[in-house]
């Protein structure tokens, strides 16, 4: 349970330094001074050099022992997979005690294949005079920097729609970004009444945690998962979550953005989690995770956290461990089991990349044999009685000064009958 609570009180402190903002009037739409480095390699980076040939340059401080760090560079890879003929990158540790032979060690771990070093003599953290890390800035064709963050991304499509902001022949003068851009994309998210965290192993037990004083906010949850040691989960979420401000906590392998575990055959979000792990010797015979909106923190009164296990006799640690954590007794007991109604309800919220409802959006609900059509309400609301089925939700229409990518597919299913439909505001 200590491990728990260093994980949330860690993630805590990152969002709050991800939500400070430092004097970004010092840094942002001002030309970037150049710098040298030189990479575990023994190649070296300019940044003049590399914006010769490169339409824009990201720099990342972090360090290897930086958790939130350690989750975001597999994003970087991917990015620099995808752009590395048009982005220039290179990830530099702040940490003097990091060497060469380390950084290039968690090179070999993670995969990385762009540039990595070390921020000798903390020139570039001090320039940016930062809060904590990872820290990433971006600077464009121009030479100027025009995105800071303070804190790690916590979505691969976070960061590849800052990135790109800043590239193509469109981009001719500096324009500064404050934020991550939101979404547009054509997108359909499956949503619920409420937010819910459904194992989907067979023959899982649900249980509840009670506390001796009265707790607020939701009970904490318990699943009993037999003989596996993964649980698959479907993560649900109510229709007025955002999921781009969701984030996942797995206490064995850090945190995902929620829009990353979106499952695009099912359309459900999916994530498979370890029912047990060891940490510095100390085996813990349970999983736990935490579903929370990362704009509002531990101020969250929705967020969700329960506990794995394989039997019923690891319960007795969980429980001895939260009343000693709590200073409080717990108990356990089995949940009342949940009867499941066929659904013949599909309800879609339309919305634009603001969260705003979009009235008069036109679509098909079709089957192999017919099709339907529906309308949003003044509410951006579409609400389809039908037999259960797996129909195909075509978009046929929008309102002027909305518009909606033309390969936009989306396929209900038999189970499941809400979404959020996301739609661009020209």
């Amino acid at each position: 349970m200590k491990r728990i609570l260093l994980i949330l009180t860690a993630m805590i402190l990152m969002l709050a330094m991800t939500a400070a903002v430092a004097d970004e009037s010092e840094l942002l739409g001002k030309p970037f001074e150049n710098f040298t480095a030189t990479d575990t390699e023994g190649n070296m980076f300019d940044l003049s050099e590399a914006l010769k040939d490169h339409e824009a340059v990201l720099i990342n401080l972090w360090a290897t022992w930086c958790g939130p760090c350690r989750n975001e560079m597999p994003y970087l890879q991917k990015l620099w997979e995808a752009y590395g003929d048009r982005v220039a990158m290179i990830a530099l540790s702040s940490d003097p005690d990091d060497t060469t032979e380390a950084i290039a060690a968690f090179r070999d771990e993670y995969g990385i294949t762009f540039s990595m070093g070390r921020d000798e003599n903390g020139t570039l953290a001090g320039r940016l005079n930062a809060p904590g890390i990872p820290d990433t800035v971006i600077v464009d064709r121009n030479g100027n920097a025009v995105f800071y963050r303070v804190g790690t991304f916590f979505s691969y499509e976070d960061l590849e729609r800052t990135v790109t902001s800043f590239l193509g022949d469109g981009y001719t003068e500096s324009r500064v970004l404050t934020e991550i851009p939101k979404d547009s994309r054509t997108r359909a998210y499956p949503v619920s009444a409420k937010r819910a965290i459904c194992p989907e192993n067979e023959n899982t037990r649900k249980v509840i945690f009670h506390f001796d004083e009265e707790q607020e906010g939701q009970p904490l949850l318990g699943f009993i998962v037999p003989e596996e040691k993964k649980a698959r989960i479907r993560i649900e979420v109510a229709a007025t979550d955002d999921p781009a401000d969701l984030i996942y906590t797995d206490m064995w392998a850090g945190y995902a953005g929620l829009p990353d575990l979106l499952d695009p055959q099912r359309n459900e979000y999916i994530y498979e989690q370890a029912t047990q792990g060891e940490d510095q010797g100390v085996v813990y015979h349970y999983g736990y995770g935490y579903l929370m909106d990362k704009n509002l923190g531990d101020a969250d009164l929705d967020a969700i956290e329960f506990f794995l296990v394989q039997d019923e006799k690891y319960l007795k640690e969980i429980e001895q461990e939260l009343t000693a954590s709590n200073l409080h007794n717990v108990t356990w007991e089995y949940a009342e089991e949940e009867k499941g109604n066929a659904l013949q309800t599909y309800i879609i919220h339309v919305t634009d990349q603001n969260g705003n409802p979009v009235a008069e959006a036109a679509v098909n609900f079709c089957t192999d044999t017919a099709c339907r059509p529906a309308e949003s309400d003044e509410n951006g609301l579409i609400i389809f009685e039908g037999v259960p089925d797996r129909y195909h939700v075509q978009l046929t229409d929008l309102p002027e000064g909305y518009s909606w990518d033309e390969n936009f597919e989306m396929y209900t299913g038999t189970e499941y009958g809400e979404w959020t439909l996301r739609v661009k505001k020209d």
